[in-house]
């Protein structure tokens, strides 16, 4: 479910994007904000893939310590695992 909502937004957001470039909607500084808008959502989206492969699934708890440890202290890794499950 979750690839099918990213895969729409994806093609709405390039559907968008092209049509306000083949409308010619890039012709004064103020018209270019939607463009700029909608080439940030792509990279953001891009990141978020990227993210979201990095991070599944853990295949040790190593892995998973390392990756949770980014961005939360070592105390609330140890309390975390507790809910992990390693198969």
């Amino acid at each position: 479910m979750r690839q099918l909502l990213a895969g729409a937004l994806l093609l709405g957001m390039a559907g968008t994007a092209l049509e306000l470039l083949l409308i010619g909607h890039y012709e004064g500084v103020a018209q270019w904000a939607p463009t700029i808008l909608l080439a940030i959502g792509l990279l953001s989206f891009t990141w978020m893939l990227r993210e979201f492969k990095e991070c599944r699934p853990y295949k040790a708890i190593d892995q998973f310590r390392l990756e949770i440890g980014k961005y939360v202290s070592k105390d609330e890794v140890a309390r975390l695992e507790r809910y992990v499950v390693i198969k």
